[in-house]
């Protein structure tokens, strides 16, 4: 019994010592490994890229970012240039001296640019490839233009073009000196074909993204029409329209027209046979350069007052100093006063 009562003793000191030990590293030894000081860190999105630090020649005009923003191509004393917006490189793009340009674009999905102008008074289409020059092509149009005489050839223009990626099909619209439009459209083959619209006064041209079918609105902006084929487009009323844009849905944006300023904006299906039309009404009436709808039906508002633009398809708005001068799949770019490119990145 005295033997059971020592060891018991001996155990129940050794019990006290170990907790004696514990209480000591814990609570002083490892006081600064164990409690932390947690705060709260609130991040806010930086809308604007750091990665773009380019002074754009003062007498440049036509400003144009690529589909994702890393080129701007501009038109400085009708030469075309394309800088690259990270690094200020000036891209050579192997064009001819005497090759002035009549009109430009991107294409939506990657960086390629078709230039269309004239060369000795051909009319020359330039397919640059930004990622491999050595892949760029150039067309001569004029040669194409059989139906029409070489004194016509001579004195036409091409003002405007539509292309889709989809179906690798482009139509022209060529405008002679009297305003009469010539359409043709060109095959992945460069095969041309004269088109015969319903009117020889056309204003702007789109084209259906996965459809080889053009759509074209007359000069007076009271019709639209669309081909292959051939028939008129009806839209809500009798007034005036702006075609804005074709998404790749196929979705039509027609901007209503009062006193020169686009009140609402009618979306068409245009693969579909319900005669249905969506209005978006807005707020104040804006001008139709103003209004920028993506490939992907984003459709943003430019309010130049408030130096603000809202995206209305996910009602979000981007505050911006300068002026607007594209936007493009992952945000947008504005111009300085004193030609200074910044670029802005949509918020998720």
């Amino acid at each position: 019994m005295k033997k059971f009562k020592m060891v018991f003793c001996w155990a129940l000191l050794s019990v006290v010592f170990q907790c004696s030990i514990f209480f000591i590293l814990s609570n002083y030894y490892f006081k600064t490994n164990t409690d932390v000081d947690i705060k709260q860190i609130e991040i806010k999105e930086d809308t604007t890229y750091k990665d773009c630090n380019i002074n754009l020649p003062q007498n440049s005009k036509n400003k144009s970012l690529s589909y994702n923003g890393e080129y701007i191509a501009f038109l400085e004393n009708d030469k075309l240039k394309v800088l690259n917006t990270t690094n200020s490189n000036d891209e050579n793009l192997n064009l001819d001296n005497n090759f002035k340009v009549s009109c430009f674009k991107w294409l939506n999905d990657r960086n390629r640019l078709i230039a269309i102008g004239k060369k000795d008074n051909e009319i020359i289409l330039h397919t640059i490839d930004l990622n491999n020059i050595k892949n760029s092509k150039e067309l001569n149009v004029s040669d194409n233009m059989k139906d029409l005489s070489t004194k016509t050839r001579h004195s036409i223009n091409i003002d405007d073009f539509a292309i889709s990626t989809k179906t690798s099909v482009m139509y022209l619209k060529a405008i002679d000196k009297s305003s009469n439009c010539y359409i043709y459209r060109i095959n992945s083959s460069d095969e041309f074909e004269k088109i015969k619209p319903n009117t020889n006064k056309i204003s702007d041209i789109e084209i259906i993204p996965r459809e080889d079918r053009l759509i074209y609105e007359t000069l007076d902006k009271s019709e639209f029409y669309i081909t292959r084929p051939d028939k008129k487009i009806y839209i809500k009323g009798n007034g005036k329209y702006n075609l804005l844009q074709i998404d790749e849905n196929s979705n039509l944006y027609v901007g209503n027209l009062v006193n020169d300023k686009i009140n609402k904006i009618f979306v068409k299906k245009l693969d579909s046979n319900s005669p249905s039309i969506d209005t978006i009404n807005l707020d104040i009436p804006i001008n139709s350069k103003d209004i920028y709808i993506t490939i992907d039906g984003q459709t943003l508002l430019n309010y130049k007052e408030s130096k603000t633009l809202k995206d209305i398809t996910v009602n979000k708005e981007y505050k911006y100093n300068g002026n607007i001068i594209s936007v493009y799949k992952e945000g947008f770019s504005t111009i300085s006063e004193d030609n200074r490119l910044t670029k802005y990145r949509f918020k998720n």
